[in-house]
């Protein structure tokens, strides 16, 4: 995705939970479905409003990988799936999305102190 200006657009909390069923499940959002949707809203939301609507994002994720069948591969650490694990899985690709964002003001700082 690129911004007006030419640059690509900053990725944000919904394409970080993105990678993340991607390399779990190796899916990729489907015609007809609310996925990319949901990616795009998230990176609107930003990361606290995010953490805030964590169990709206987790029930999204149920639904389309109920539909899809995978929701056993979405979670592996445990040995059902529930709400509450689905919900962890949402905050680990919310708190990748941080770590990176820290990384990137860090990287900025340095730059612009060089």
């Amino acid at each position: 995705m690129q911004c007006r200006s030419g640059r690509k657009a900053p990725r944000g909390p919904g394409d970080f939970l993105h990678d993340a069923i991607l390399k779990r499940t190796g899916h990729v959002p489907l015609a007809g479905c609310q996925c990319a949707a949901h990616i795009a809203e998230m990176n609107r939301w930003g990361l606290a409003e995010c953490r805030r609507r964590i169990d709206e994002i987790a029930g999204w994720l149920e639904v389309e990988a109920k539909k899809r069948g995978w929701l056993m591969r979405l979670i592996v650490s445990v040995p059902f799936v529930s709400h509450e694990a689905v919900k962890a899985f949402v905050a680990a690709a919310l708190d990748d999305y941080e770590k990176s964002t820290e990384k990137e003001a860090q990287n900025d700082n340095t730059h612009r102190s060089s």
